[in-house]
């Protein structure tokens, strides 16, 4: 086993594409992920594309898997799309290696991922703004926070995610919008404007005194990460709330 391991190791340092072929028959060697093997494809990168892809497009999960994660690390375009289509898969560890796999590619995959975030299933859409929000580039904020009032929650809540990844200002009002949610888009939501932090401070001061609860309640939450002297007043205002949840908050 040794010496095979070094020979790989030694192909994927010449980079000849013609070592792919008795890579990848070694890709999963009795069974087991052989990492020297991944590594020499990875190195030698491009003409490991189509094989992998081919993998990509078969039966065996493992393999699959292992095959998004590669494309991933070699970042070569091509695998985009196949990789969206994985997507609609039903294994979920095989979504999330295509998710971050897509992320690796980064700025070429938006496009395709901003289809994604349109597709029908709302699984997809939920993966789609996953993927984006992780690539964080100016282009994805937009529609990211289009995505806050997506039908699903879970798509709700992996834009909010993704637009404090971000933490572009744009996306404070819309964020705080979310907070006349309930459950895990408003929580998130929330997580979101912590991270984008002071910018925030004057939305969130009007949140405070916003006829609905909900929206008093994960302003307050906020100000207990965003401490500002703007919000004192406000906050002593808000321990005298009809509502006694927004009382905890503001007393935290």
């Amino acid at each position: 086993r040794s010496k095979s391991r070094y020979a790989a190791q030694a192909l994927g340092i010449i980079g000849d594409a013609r070592a792919v072929d008795p890579l990848i028959q070694r890709l999963n060697y009795e069974g087991y992920a052989n990492s020297e093997v991944e590594e020499a494809l990875v190195a030698i990168g491009s003409p490991s594309v189509d094989p992998l892809l081919s993998i990509l497009l078969g039966e065996d999960l493992f393999a699959r898997t292992q095959s998004a994660r590669l494309l991933g690390q070699i970042k070569d375009p091509r695998a985009i799309q196949p990789l969206i289509a994985t997507l609609h898969d039903k294994d979920y560890f095989l979504q999330q290696t295509a998710v971050d796999a897509l992320k690796e590619i980064g700025v070429p995959a938006i496009d395709a991922l901003l289809s994604a975030l349109k597709d029908g299933n709302p699984e997809v859409r939920a993966l789609a703004a996953r993927a984006l929000g992780q690539i964080a580039d100016s282009r994805v904020v937009e529609p990211l926070i289009a995505a806050l009032k997506d039908s699903d929650s879970n798509v709700q809540k992996e834009a909010a995610e993704g637009l404090g990844t971000i933490k572009d200002e744009r996306a404070i009002v819309p964020l705080i919008a979310l907070f006349d949610t309930i459950g895990n888009p408003a929580w998130a939501a929330a997580e979101a404007i912590i991270k984008i932090g002071e910018p925030a401070v004057e939305p969130l001061i009007a949140g405070l005194t916003d006829e609905n609860p909900n929206m008093r309640y994960y302003s307050a939450y906020v100000f207990r990460s965003i401490p500002d002297d703007r919000a004192i007043e406000p906050l002593i205002a808000a321990l005298q709330d009809s509502d006694e949840y927004v009382r905890d908050q503001a007393t935290s």
